[in-house]
C-alpha cells in the first residue's frame, strides 16, 4: 500500500496497484482484514461525561456551596420553609445545568453521528462476485476502498480520483479557500505544481462536494489522514511543504513562517538580513502581518522530510495581510476597562503589529500590557500566573495556538468562525465578531453576584439573630416562643419576599468589580449584624413583658406568639432594605422590587394575626400599646443597622 504523499505521483493504475485494489473496490473479507490491520476511520474523541457525574460537578461552584450550606444551617434550626426552599434551589440549580451540558454533549455527538456518517462504497462478497454500491458507516472504511462522491457529500478520507464529472469542493477547513476547487481526474500534476491540496485529483478528509460527481479510490483513514509532507510548529513558527521540481528527480522544498526564523534559515548577502528584519518591521509598524517565503531544490526522495532539511534556503519575499479591526470593538473594550476589566494583549505577532492593533482598537500600547511573539505555552503561562496572583481570567482566542490559553483560563471564550478545537474546548462561543457581547456577560454576572451577595447577607443576618433569640426564648418562657406552624407560615413569607432579589437593581458601584464573598470578612458581617437582630428580639419580648401581662396565661401565650411573628416580619423587612445592593431611596433610587416585597412583608406582619387566616394559625390581634412601643423598638433597630453598615462597609465582606 502506498500514502498520499507518494499518490499525487502516481497514475490511477499506479495508485490501484501499490493499494492492492482495483476500480472494481474489495471483497468484504480483504475489507475486514484490512480494517483489522488499520482500525476504524474514527478520529479520537472525548468521552461523554455521565449525568451523575455533571450534576456532582454542579455541586463544586462556590455560589452553590454557599447556598447548601446555608440550607443545612437552616434545617438544623428547623427553619424548614427556608431550607426546603434553599435546597429546592441547589438541586434545581445542578439539575439545570447537568441537564444543559449532558445535552450539548447529547447534540455534539448526534452532529458528529450526523455528519458524514456514511460513506458510499464498492464491495464485493468475494472475488468474481458481482459488484454493489451500499452505504456503510465512515469508520468502517479502509485504504483500497473504491468510493462515490456526489453533492452534499463530506469527503470520507483521503481519496485519489477515478473519475470525475464537474466535480467541485469546498476544502476551506484545509487552506482557507473561501470559493470551491475544481477536481478532475488527472494523470500527474504539472510542472507549476502547487502541492498537495492543489492538486486536482486528491480530495481531502474535511472538505465537502459542492457540485458533480466523481469515484475514487481511498488512500489514507483515521489519524494517517493528510493536513499539511511538515506540519506548523508554533514554537518553530514554521510551516513547509513538499512539491515535485521543475527539473526531473529534484523536489522543491517551500518554507513559510514568521520573517526571523525563515531569514535565519537563508543564504543571504552580508546585511540583507538585517535589511530585510528592518523591512518587516516598518511593515509591521503599519499594522500589517507578514510571512516569508524561502524555497530550496532538493533530490527527489521517498524519505520523509524533517526541519533539518529547512537549511541554506532561498528566501522568495514576503506576504502582507492586514486584519481589519471590528468598528465596535474599541467603544467595546472602553466600557470593559470601564468596569475594571484589565486589558493584556498576548501574540504570537511581531511586536510593531500588536502596538499598531493596539492603537487602532484605540488602547495605548505604553499603558496595556502587550506580550508579542509568544507560543502557545508562553500564553498558557500567562493565564496561569494571572490566576496565581488571585485574578479572575478570561480568555478570548479563535486559533489553534490558543488552545492551551483557553484551557488555562478561568473562561475560555472563542468567536462563532474559531477553529474547530478552540470552539470545543472554550467555555463560551460568540455567535458573532462583536465584543459587546463580552461586556453584557459581565455586567449581567456582577449584576446577579450582586444580588446573591445581597440574598446571602440578609438570609444568614436573619437566620443567625433568629437562632440567638430562639435559644434565649427557650430558655426564659414556660411555653414555646413560636408555634412550628407560625414559624413555617413566618419563613415562607420571608422567603417568597426574598425572590424580589432577582430582579433588584445594583448601583453602579457594585457593578464595577466583580463581587466576592471573603469568608472572614463575610463571617464578622452577619455576625454583627445578627447579634443586632438578636438585640431587637429580645427587646421585643421585654415590650412583651411590659405591656402584655394579662390576668390569663393562654392569652398572654396567643398574644407573645402574635407579637412576635408581627415584629419578625417587620424586621425581615427592614434587614432587607438596609442590607440589601441595590440603590436606596437615599441614595436616588426607587422603591424597586424589593422595596415592594419589604411593603407587602411589613404589610402581611401587621395585617395577618387579626384576620381569620391568623386565627388558624394561633394568633389574635394586638392592643394598641404594643404597636408603639414596638415602633420605638424598630426605630433604634433601624438607626443601629444603618450605623452598623456605615461602619462596616456594605462591600467590605463581598468584593
Amino acid at each position: 500500500m502506498t500514502s498520499d504523499a507518494a499518490a499525487h505521483r502516481h497514475t490511477p493504475l499506479q495508485t490501484l496497484r501499490h493499494l492492492d485494489t482495483g476500480p472494481r473496490g474489495l471483497t468484504d473479507p480483504e475489507a475486514a482484514a484490512r480494517l483489522a490491520a488499520t482500525g476504524e476511520n474514527t478520529l479520537p474523541e472525548r468521552r461523554t461525561t455521565p449525568w451523575h457525574r455533571l450534576f456532582l460537578r454542579g455541586l463544586r461552584d462556590p455560589f452553590t456551596v454557599v447556598l447548601l450550606c446555608l440550607g443545612l444551617v437552616s434545617a438544623l434550626v428547623a427553619s424548614w420553609g427556608t431550607a426546603a426552599v434553599i435546597l429546592a434551589l441547589v438541586a434545581v440549580s445542578c439539575v439545570l445545568r447537568a441537564g444543559g451540558e449532558h445535552r450539548a454533549d447529547r447534540a455534539l455527538h448526534d452532529l458528529r453521528e450526523l455528519v458524514g456518517s456514511t460513506a458510499c462504497v464498492l464491495r464485493r462478497a468475494q472475488a468474481g462476485a458481482p459488484v454493489r454500491a451500499r452505504e456503510i458507516p465512515v469508520a468502517e472504511l479502509v485504504p483500497g476502498d473504491v468510493v462515490r462522491l456526489g453533492p452534499g457529500d463530506l469527503v470520507p478520507a483521503d481519496l485519489r480520483l477515478l473519475r470525475a464529472s464537474g466535480l467541485t469542493v469546498h476544502q476551506a477547513a484545509l487552506t482557507g479557500e473561501s470559493a470551491p476547487v475544481a477536481k478532475a481526474a488527472a494523470e500527474l500534476p504539472g510542472a507549476a505544481d502547487e502541492g498537495p491540496f492543489a492538486q486536482p485529483h486528491l480530495c481531502f478528509q474535511g472538505s465537502g462536494v459542492v457540485s458533480g460527481s466523481a469515484t475514487a479510490v481511498v488512500l489514507a483513514t483515521g489519524a494517517r489522514t493528510r493536513f499539511a509532507a511538515v506540519p506548523f510548529d508554533p514554537v518553530r513558527r514554521l510551516a513547509s511543504a513538499v512539491v515535485r521540481g521543475a527539473a526531473l528527480g529534484t523536489h522543491t522544498l517551500i518554507v513559510k513562517g514568521a520573517v526571523e526564523d525563515v531569514v535565519e534559515r537563508c543564504l543571504l548577502a552580508p546585511g540583507e538580513r538585517d535589511r530585510l528584519l528592518a523591512l518587516a518591521t516598518r511593515e509591521a509598524g503599519s499594522g500589517l502581518r507578514l510571512l516569508a517565503v524561502a524555497t530550496a531544490e532538493l533530490p527527489a526522495r521517498t524519505s520523509a522530510y524533517t526541519p533539518a532539511d529547512e537549511r541554506g534556503l532561498t528566501f522568495r519575499g514576503l506576504v502582507a495581510f492586514h486584519d481589519a479591526v471590528d468598528p465596535a470593538a474599541p467603544a467595546a473594550l472602553r466600557a470593559l476597562a470601564d468596569l475594571g476589566v484589565e486589558i493584556r494583549i498576548l501574540t504570537g505577532d511581531h511586536p510593531a503589529t500588536a502596538a499598531r492593533v493596539c492603537r487602532d482598537l484605540g488602547l495605548d500600547p505604553g499603558q496595556v500590557r502587550v506580550a508579542a511573539r509568544r507560543t502557545p505555552q508562553d500564553k498558557a503561562h500567562a493565564v496561569a500566573a494571572l490566576r496565581a496572583a488571585g485574578h479572575t481570567v478570561g480568555f478570548l482566542g479563535d486559533g489553534l495556538n490558543d488552545v492551551p490559553a483557553l484551557r488555562a483560563a478561568d473562561v475560555g471564550i472563542a468567536p462563532r468562525a474559531a477553529v474547530d478545537v478552540a470552539r470545543e474546548t472554550a467555555d463560551v462561543v460568540l455567535a458573532g465578531k462583536d465584543l459587546t457581547a463580552i461586556r453584557h456577560a459581565v455586567t449581567a454576572g456582577r449584576h446577579s453576584s450582586a444580588n446573591i451577595a445581597s440574598y446571602l447577607r440578609v438570609t444568614f443576618s436573619s437566620n443567625l439573630g433568629n437562632v440567638i433569640a430562639m435559644l434565649a426564648a427557650g430558655l426564659l418562657l414556660p411555653f414555646l416562643p413560636m408555634l412550628p406552624a407560625q414559624v413555617l407560615a413566618q419563613n415562607l413569607c420571608f422567603d417568597l419576599a426574598q425572590l424580589a432579589f432577582a430582579h433588584d437593581r445594583p448601583p453602579a458601584a457594585a457593578l464595577r468589580r466583580p463581587t466576592e464573598l471573603r469568608p472572614r470578612a463575610f463571617l464578622r458581617f452577619i455576625t454583627g449584624f445578627g447579634v443586632l437582630n438578636a438585640v431587637a428580639d429580645l427587646a421585643t419580648f421585654a415590650v412583651l413583658a411590659l405591656a402584655l401581662r394579662g390576668p390569663d396565661a393562654m392569652e398572654d401565650e396567643v398574644l407573645f406568639h402574635s407579637a412576635w411573628f408581627t415584629e419578625n416580619l417587620l424586621t425581615q423587612a427592614l434587614v432587607m432594605l438596609l442590607l440589601r445592593t441595590g440603590r436606596s431611596l437615599a441614595e436616588g433610587g426607587g422603591p424597586g422590587p424589593v422595596g415592594r416585597a419589604a411593603a407587602v412583608l411589613a404589610a402581611v406582619g401587621l395585617l395577618l394575626p387579626p384576620t381569620p387566616p391568623g386565627a388558624a394559625l394561633g394568633m389574635t390581634g394586638l392592643p394598641l400599646p404594643y404597636y408603639l412601643l414596638l415602633a420605638a423598638v424598630l426605630g433604634l433597630y433601624a438607626l443601629a443597622l444603618r450605623g452598623l453598615r456605615s461602619t462596616r462597609g456594605l462591600y467590605s465582606c463581598a468584593t
